[in-house]
């Protein structure tokens, strides 16, 4: 029997995009107006529905996140910070530990909220630092 997975919900994410601006590297709070974070949010399901996105797949549904909350530009500042974050929280609470470089972190986020770095090139990236550190641990 396979375990389910937890999704992320609209709440926590702006709970996440709060707690990062006013802990760590301060910005404007709030969400843009005609902004939906559930909207944004959604995509992982709509792609998980009627896409090519398996319901088990935790890497894939992380860089979706990943996409969706830094490309969206739902909020006024921290997108990326939050798209970062809300994606390590996903994987964090689905039992995928990971250690991540800053530099990198910041250049591939940035990447990706540009759309010069694809999903699927993003999600491969994040299976490469899962599989270094799993080959570290041997």
């Amino acid at each position: 029997m396979s375990k389910s997975i937890s999704f992320l919900t609209g709440e926590l994410v702006i709970a996440i995009h709060d707690y990062i601006l006013k802990h760590y590297c301060g910005g404007r709070e709030g969400i843009i107006q005609g902004r939906n974070i559930n909207a944004a949010l959604d995509r992982i399901h709509h792609h998980m529905h009627y896409g090519n996105l398996e319901q088990n797949d935790l890497l894939g549904i992380a860089a979706k996140y990943a996409a969706a909350i830094s490309q969206g530009h739902i909020f006024v500042d921290g997108n990326k910070r939050t798209a970062f974050t809300s994606m390590a929280v996903f994987l964090e609470i689905n039992g995928l530990h990971f250690a991540f470089n800053e530099d990198e972190v910041v250049e591939k986020l940035s990447q990706l909220a540009d759309k010069k770095l694809s999903e699927s090139d993003f999600e491969k990236w994040l299976a490469e630092i899962l599989e270094k550190k799993q080959s570290d641990k041997f």
